[in-house]
């Protein structure tokens, strides 16, 4: 399972032109406005494996490859993504001081059990 951390560790952001909160995802999230969607659409023309879709499931924010519906926004990188599937799980509710140190002690739990 990769993470959030993992994410952003591989990749960088392409700042949302748009964006007038620097709170979302420090003005890199494009939410849906008509600006952003056809930023984002014409964007996708050309370098369509660019773009992520980032979606809350349960209670965890996931950022998946593609452009696909969301209930967050979406993320374009630097560089594509290596395949479609590539997902990305924040491990957590809430992000406290421990949180890399206990993302680590789960995912050496992982590798045991596989």
């Amino acid at each position: 399972m990769h993470t959030i951390t993992d994410f952003f560790n591989k990749y960088s952001l392409i700042e949302n032109p748009y964006s007038k909160d620097n709170n979302n995802l420090n003005g890199f999230l494009i939410e849906g406005s008509a600006k952003e969607l056809h930023y984002l659409s014409n964007y996708a023309l050309s370098h369509h494996n660019h773009i992520w879709t980032v979606y809350q499931y349960e209670d965890r924010m996931v950022i998946k490859a593609g452009l696909k519906a969301s209930n967050i926004g979406h993320l374009i990188t630097d560089k594509p993504y290596s395949y479609l599937n590539e997902e990305y799980v924040d491990l957590f509710r809430n992000n406290n001081l421990k949180h890399k140190e206990k993302e680590k002690e789960i995912e050496d739990d992982l590798k045991c059990v596989a």
